[in-house]
C-alpha cells in the first residue's frame, strides 16, 4: 500500500478527525477536552487546535451533511502553501484568487489545488490558500464512494442549507 502524503497522514491517525469523517458526527465526549463551539446541529468550529505535537491550528472548521464532511484548517504557517511537495506529497503552481476585502483593505489571495486521493474508504479532496488575513487555509472534503447518502447518523443538510450559512473566514 502507497504511502499518505504527510498531512493527511496527520488527519487518519487524529482520532477525532478520524471520527468525524467516518461517522459523519462528533458527540460532546468526542470534542471532551477540545475548545470548540457548535454552530448548530451541521457545524463546530474548534480553536487551537493540535493535530498533532509538531502541527497545530488556530481554528478548524467541520461542516458535517449527508453529501460529505468539509473540514477547513486555518495557521499562521504559509508553510502548508509554500511546500506542497512536503505536506502533500506534489507540486503545484499557485493561482489568484478572488480577492477579500475588509472594510477598506483589500487581501490577495492565491491558491494551489492538492487533488484527491482516496482516504477513509472514500475519496478527500483538497486545496491550499494563502492569504494575508489568515495566513494558510486548507480546505479538505471526504466524501464516500459507496454511500450515496454518507452518513447514516450524521446530521442532514442540503447543498443549499450549506450554501445558504456559509461565512467568510473570521
Amino acid at each position: 500500500m502507497e504511502a499518505l502524503p504527510y498531512f493527511f497522514n496527520l488527519l487518519k491517525n487524529n482520532p477525532l478527525i478520524s471520527t468525524a469523517v467516518c461517522t459523519g458526527w462528533l458527540t460532546d465526549a468526542d470534542l471532551n477536552g477540545i475548545d470548540y463551539t457548535r454552530n448548530n446541529r451541521h457545524a463546530i468550529s474548534l480553536r487551537n487546535f493540535v493535530l498533532d505535537e509538531n502541527v497545530q491550528f488556530s481554528e478548524v472548521s467541520i461542516l458535517l451533511s449527508s453529501f460529505g464532511v468539509l473540514i477547513d484548517f486555518i495557521t499562521e504557517d504559509v508553510g502548508f502553501f509554500e511546500n506542497t511537495q512536503l505536506y502533500f506529497d506534489v507540486k503545484v503552481v499557485a493561482r489568484s484568487k478572488p480577492s477579500v476585502k475588509v472594510g477598506n483593505k483589500v487581501f490577495t489571495v492565491k491558491g494551489k489545488r492538492i487533488g484527491i486521493l482516496n482516504l477513509f474508504s472514500g475519496t478527500a479532496q483538497a486545496d491550499v490558500l494563502r492569504c494575508e488575513l489568515y495566513g494558510c487555509k486548507i480546505m479538505t472534503s471526504f466524501h464516500s464512494k459507496t454511500k450515496p447518502h454518507q452518513f447514516k447518523q450524521g446530521a442532514v443538510s442540503t447543498e443549499s442549507d450549506f450554501l445558504s450559512g456559509t461565512q467568510s473566514i473570521r
